[in-house]
């Protein structure tokens, strides 16, 4: 039985207006108080998304776990897209629910691509990772808004859910491989950093 661990990088200095686009030194806390959370696992890989601050979050919780970190591949092109805490801001995507048609074709998002494209990149590599480490524990290290995806697509739930799934800054969650079938067992724990928010 694999375990998947969804870790939320929570919003970069560059999302906070920073000119400097660095991580932050918050974000620096969340990364060492979830290293220590993710003790209690057998972890046997982990991997970066490649967005801005994110391989550079995954290289502190890597080190403190004595991994590597290996990129999420069939997600390359994410890299260059204007990115915000979570992706699709209410304020420019109305009412996102409402937007959304069935398949959700048509909702075009920062990721440089519809949100549905991203879903399908999201759940290619979600598949690989869990074909590839189908008896060991991986993390994954994300932006909010893939992570918020990767949720959805886990639990089969349709993307006009995004604002129902909480992926607070620093959070864990955590799904665990069984037949086949990703079960979740914690949403979007934030439990190892109480006291720094």
């Amino acid at each position: 039985m694999g375990k998947i661990l969804l870790i939320n990088i929570g919003p970069s200095e560059a999302e906070s207006n920073s000119p400097s686009g660095d991580v932050s030194g918050l974000q620096l806390k969340w990364a060492e108080a979830a290293s220590k959370a993710l003790k209690q696992y057998k972890i046997d890989a982990l991997y970066a998304c490649p967005v801005p601050g994110v391989p550079e979050i995954a290289r502190v919780i890597a080190a403190s776990l004595g991994l590597q970190v290996q990129p999420v591949t069939g997600l390359e092109g994410l890299d260059n897209a204007q990115w915000n805490m979570r992706g699709i801001s209410r304020e420019t995507s109305g009412d996102y629910a409402d937007k959304l048609n069935p398949v959700g074709a048509d909702l075009s998002s920062p990721f440089g691509a519809n949100i549905e494209a991203v879903r399908s990149s999201i759940g290619s590599a979600l598949d690989m990772l869990a074909e590839k480490h189908k008896k060991e524990g991986v993390v994954i290290v994300s932006h909010p808004a893939l992570s918020v995806i990767m949720v959805l697509r886990l639990l089969h739930m349709h993307n006009k859910h995004y604002w129902q799934v909480a992926q607070d800054a620093g959070a864990i969650s955590l799904f665990e491989v069984r037949s086949g079938m990703p079960s979740a067992l914690i949403i979007n724990d934030t439990c190892h950093i109480h006291g720094l928010i």
